[in-house]
């Protein structure tokens, strides 16, 4: 197939091969954000026409990315229990981390998240 994609001049990125590919663009899209909307919109759709191409922490990371444009405009009540899902569910500390950045200011995110575990604390 790329042989057939040089001949035709096609470009290879066209068919997003492998899970690196979708790494990158999982990458482009965070570095997007907020600077480039437009850019950031594209890019979510390209990965969102190939969701099921990604594996398990692609598709968590792809949620997270989802959350970015309805927290800008406010719309907490939409965002927050998707975060609360990746903090909960994903198993990747670093996407948790991020998710429990993202909340609205009044979030129990990071209440629930980081509550300790015994009583009192020494």
């Amino acid at each position: 197939m790329a042989v057939a994609l040089a001949c035709t001049g096609a470009r290879a990125t066209a068919a997003l091969p492998g899970t690196p590919a979708y790494s990158a663009l999982l990458t482009q899209a965070d570095d997007a954000w907020p600077d480039d909307p437009t850019r950031f919109q594209r890019l979510l759709s390209q990965l969102h026409r190939h969701e099921g191409q990604l594996n398990a922490g692609q598709r968590w990371h792809l949620r997270l990315l989802d959350t970015r444009q309805p927290a800008a405009e406010g719309d907490y009540g939409k965002v927050d229990p998707v975060l609360r899902d990746i903090v909960d569910r994903s198993g990747d500390p670093s996407l948790s981390v991020r998710a429990m950045r993202s909340g609205s200011g009044t979030s129990s995110l990071a209440t629930i998240t980081w509550a300790p575990t015994r009583w009192p604390i020494p």
